[in-house]
């Protein structure tokens, strides 16, 4: 599973928890000022049943907020980043650092841009937001609104591709009915 890049547009973070094949599991829009790791029982609760593993960029390294997850939902979210070795390092902090450092750690983290960076590319095509083009709208409840409709309909079309034996992140047949 993967998890979600943030401060993802102008004073806004989209977040996202896709499986490998960019399909999306979990999304919330926070302003860009709330921390990534913050939300990360607000994400993964829901899925707890579904999740093991959640991969993470470094905006979710936080030890108490890992340790918390791991502990309450057994799921281990992981990220590009290790603990400081110390004597006193803890059972869990020593466990991650053996997971995420590990070769199988790493090829796990290297899987995750593959699958939820192409997502972003499409949710920006799809509404125009490309360069420094702004949010068509002001204030949580409205952009919350316009982003998550746009991951919805990036769900929708790269399910009408997959079912139509197209390129899963192809807008055209999409593109091609507005024309």
């Amino acid at each position: 599973m993967d998890g979600p890049p943030s401060r993802w547009r102008f004073g806004y973070g989209l977040h996202l928890i896709c499986n490998p094949y960019r399909f999306l599991l979990m999304a919330t829009v926070t302003t860009a000022s709330t921390k990534d790791y913050r939300l990360l029982a607000t994400l993964v609760a829901p899925l707890q049943e579904r999740l093991g593993l959640v991969v993470a960029d470094s905006g979710y390294f936080a030890a108490r907020f890992l340790q918390a997850i791991y502990d309450r939902f057994s799921i281990l979210i992981t990220t590009p980043c290790l603990f400081k070795l110390d004597q006193r390092m803890s059972h869990f902090k020593q466990y991650y650092n053996d997971m995420a450092g590990s070769w199988a750690g790493k090829l796990t983290y290297r899987r995750r841009k593959p699958s939820i960076e192409p997502r972003f590319a499409l949710i920006k095509e799809l509404t125009g937001l490309t360069g420094n083009t702004m949010l068509p709208y002001k204030g949580l409840d409205r952009v919350s609104a316009y982003l998550l409709m746009a991951s919805c309909t990036i769900q929708l079309i790269m399910y009408d591709n997959f079912t139509n034996q197209r390129e899963l992140g192809s807008l055209e047949a999409f593109k091609a009915t507005f024309q």
